[in-house]
């Protein structure tokens, strides 16, 4: 039978016992609302993926058009109007996500950044195993957008192996 542990009042509420459970609470508190954050965003990101393989498979069997989309983009926002992400533009783009990620492992290692993140790895490259390249590179290192670009600009995929190091 375990023992129950029990704290008393004067060792909550001494400074020291009290400021430290305040920090421990303070971190944990923060903990929570990035793993949050990050289950909302990979949540997000994977819905739009699985809108946008309904909108190709759509488009290319029933040979869909702009005004279809721009139809659901209005029925969308009409049916969620608190809820962004449905402009015509935004339904193109999941469309073109979806088609450059076909294989749904692919979706979700980019499900891991924020659509914006997403948006510039479709934007600015083709290739898919660079693109997972940058993919890595942002999870690893905490790029912001910003950085991300700035990275694509520079060609790091394409120097990385480049500089000179004792490392095999």
């Amino acid at each position: 039978m375990k023992k129950k542990t029990t704290v008393s009042k004067k060792e909550v509420t001494s400074p020291e016992n009290y400021l430290s459970i305040l920090e421990h609470l303070r971190a944990d508190v923060q903990q929570t609302q990035l793993k949050a954050a990050l289950s909302v965003t990979k949540e997000v990101v994977l819905f739009y993926w699985r809108t946008g393989k309904v909108l190709s498979e759509m488009i290319s069997q029933k040979g869909w058009g702009a005004k279809t989309l721009q139809r659901l983009s209005r029925d969308l926002i009409k049916a969620f109007p608190d809820v962004k992400g449905f402009s015509l533009r935004n339904l193109q783009y999941m469309r073109e996500f979806a088609e450059n990620y076909p294989e749904s492992n692919c979706a979700t290692a980019v499900a891991q950044l924020p659509w914006g993140h997403n948006l510039v790895l479709l934007r600015e490259l083709d290739d898919l195993e660079e693109r997972l390249w940058y993919t890595q590179q942002v999870i690893e290192n905490g790029w912001s957008r910003s950085m991300l670009e700035m990275w694509i600009e520079s060609d790091l995929y394409k120097r990385k192996g480049k500089s000179i190091t004792n490392f095999k």
